[in-house]
């Protein structure tokens, strides 16, 4: 299904909006809740960040050398690296972590330090996403990606009967994938499209700190691998490892939120589009 004409959206009868909006203003209100980060929120904060660099930290200065331990680091940064994304930098770039908009700013800035990037993000999920939820050809959420058909309606190819099986190993290629092309690709897309310059955007400065952390995430992983020949194939395995764990958690969030589209990425078969349970 194609979507001919813009979508557009009603400016007069917003009575669920305004109702829904009023309601959760009370209830925060009511129950003295701050709606922004708390005292649990600063401590997931420092803890996700932990499981992230602190394993890095023993890998680095090799404090752990034992292959077995190895994975296990990996793993667990993969849990801190999931974290960071799901909650942490999540929160900061929507601005619900902090009152202050440099605070927010400073925070979402976090998933720059793991590879990926901001500006991007605000603009996939915050425009597109929140904006066409789960809207065929709108929402790059669930635009398909490479054999992976991610929604009912996108074309459907006898290789998706396999999707179940194949999908897995793909899943280590999310972080690679993120840090070496989609930023680019959505980047120039953003740009030429003019969604960029309605967030009031200066392209150059989005250019310059988009390569500027890129540069310094890939220097400050090619320190936690030795200059020997083995330097690709262990970063590859640490890229590869870390992104499988990542997105297998991304993926069981998917599932529990909204388990019905959940089964139809594994199965691949175009059925009709439903709910999130």
């Amino acid at each position: 299904m194609s979507i001919n004409k813009p979508i557009s959206f009603s400016t007069t009868q917003r009575d669920f909006t305004n109702t829904l909006n009023k309601r959760v203003n009370d209830y925060f209100k009511s129950n003295g809740i701050n709606k922004h980060a708390n005292s649990e929120m600063i401590l997931k904060t420092i803890f996700m960040f932990t499981l992230y660099f602190l394993p890095y930290a023993l890998i680095v200065t090799e404090v752990v050398t034992a292959l077995p331990a190895l994975i296990l680091l990996v793993v667990v940064m993969s849990i801190g690296l999931a974290g960071i994304g799901l909650s942490v930098m999540h929160d900061a770039n929507h601005g619900a972590y902090s009152n202050k908009k440099w605070m927010n700013t400073l925070i979402g800035y976090s998933l720059n330090m793991v590879g990926a990037n901001a500006f991007n993000w605000k603009i996939q999920h915050n425009v597109y996403h929140h904006t066409y939820t789960n809207v065929h050809e709108e929402d790059e959420d669930i635009s398909p990606r490479g054999v992976l058909r991610m929604e009912p309606h996108a074309e459907w190819k006898k290789i998706h009967k396999f999707q179940h099986i194949y999908a897995w190993p793909l899943y280590g290629l999310m972080t690679i994938v993120w840090l070496f092309y989609k930023d680019f690709v959505r980047l120039v897309k953003y740009h030429q499209s003019g969604i960029a310059a309605k967030q009031n955007a200066n392209i150059v400065n989005e250019w310059a700190i988009l390569l500027g952390t890129k540069f310094l995430y890939v220097g400050y992983k090619r320190v936690g691998h030795s200059f020997r020949h083995q330097i690709l194939i262990r970063g590859l395995y640490f890229y590869y490892t870390v992104s499988f764990y990542s997105a297998c958690l991304v993926a069981d969030c998917i599932r529990y939120h909204c388990d019905a589209l959940y089964r139809r990425f594994l199965t691949g078969y175009h059925l009709s589009a439903g709910t999130c349970n």
